[in-house]
């Protein structure tokens, strides 16, 4: 079972029916299991046998089992294509990695596990430049609406499966899927579509304070101006927080409803910010005079029940740091 999960994880996911019988390969008839146990105890048996025989922890399997004749079920493992691929069987000391074909699971060679290492790295590193990219766009005023002039605040959401070999994600652009999308100072009144994807944004007369671009991959892009309603150059510490923490819950739960699916990486970015202050707490602090922009460490979300709140604390503490206070009090 370990070597037909792991197969699947490391090579574009699929389902594994336990069952159904088959002749070379090709299935004939669906007889069910005899279990001498209830479905919930052998569910419970794999589990733990998927978290403790396989190394790194497979994420997203999913178990269904389907009643068939004479009171047996067949069981279906529902297994993803791993971010963090690749996974070995490493019960009993196995320490064997596989791979999958059209004939089945096979014990890959040390050129097929270079490559996969090297997928692997190279997802993480086309998510590191898509947001140094899009950061330089902001900063450049290169946006997808016009924004007010000042400094910009800017979360982004980077589905694993968007630069992932085997999922050729490609959203439908619609204004429907732009109004789904939660910005982080309340609601926009506009929707477009345009050659990117789809965008949700506050004015189209004139410069708008915030706008949320959903991609064509299922990356999201959500920036927000950070000058006042009179004029300050200020970050206010407390609205900072409680109004990201929302946008991420909100479009974590719209996200993990797409196809773009978990995991997610979360980065939170501000630029522009010369001469900004941090209001928080009843103090005031300046950024340091040679900071011009700030690029927080980025977060890896699992699931859209994720605790939002203990997941962004320490991109909070970061960021107070940088205005000279130890900790972010607010959470």
């Amino acid at each position: 079972m370990l070597r037909a999960v792991t197969s699947m994880a490391n090579s574009g996911g699929g389902d594994v029916i336990y069952g159904m019988s088959a002749v070379e390969g090709v299935p004939v008839e669906v007889r069910g299991l005899s279990l001498g146990e209830s479905e919930d105890e052998a569910q419970l048996r794999l589990e733990n046998c998927v978290r403790d025989g396989v190394q790194p922890r497979l994420q997203d399997i999913g178990f269904r089992w389907v009643p068939v004749v004479n009171g047996r079920a067949a069981l279906v493992i529902r297994v993803k294509n791993s971010w963090s691929a690749p996974h070995r069987v490493i019960v009993e000391n196995h320490n064997h990695f596989y791979g999958r074909n059209s004939v089945g699971a096979y014990q890959m060679d040390v050129g097929e596990l270079r490559a996969a290492f090297l997928i692997s790295d190279s997802i993480g590193q086309q998510a590191r430049q898509f947001i140094t990219d899009r950061l330089m766009r902001v900063e450049a005023k290169s946006t997808p609406v016009p924004l007010v002039n000042g400094g910009k605040m800017v979360l982004h959401f980077i589905p694993v499966s968007a630069f992932s070999t085997h999922s050729g994600i490609r959203l439908s652009a619609t204004k429907e899927l732009a109004s789904n999308l939660t910005m982080i100072s309340g609601p926009g009144h506009c929707l477009n579509v345009n050659l990117e994807g789809a965008v949700q944004f506050e004015s189209r007369s004139e410069p708008s304070n915030q706008y949320a671009q959903i991609f064509r991959n299922g990356c999201l892009e959500v920036a927000c101006a950070l000058q006042g309603p009179d004029g300050s150059v200020r970050i206010y510490g407390e609205w900072t927080v409680k109004n990201v923490i929302q946008a991420v819950q909100r479009n974590l739960r719209f996200l993990s409803g797409l196809e773009v699916g978990m995991p997610i990486v979360i980065a939170l970015s501000f630029v522009s910010i010369s001469g900004y202050a941090l209001d928080a707490e009843r103090r005031v602090a300046d950024l340091a005079s040679h900071q011009h922009a700030l690029i927080l460490p980025d977060v890896l979300v699992e699931g859209a029940d994720a605790d939002v709140k203990a997941l962004m604390k320490p991109l909070f503490d970061i960021l107070w740091n940088a205005f000279g206070f130890e900790e972010c009090g607010v959470i």
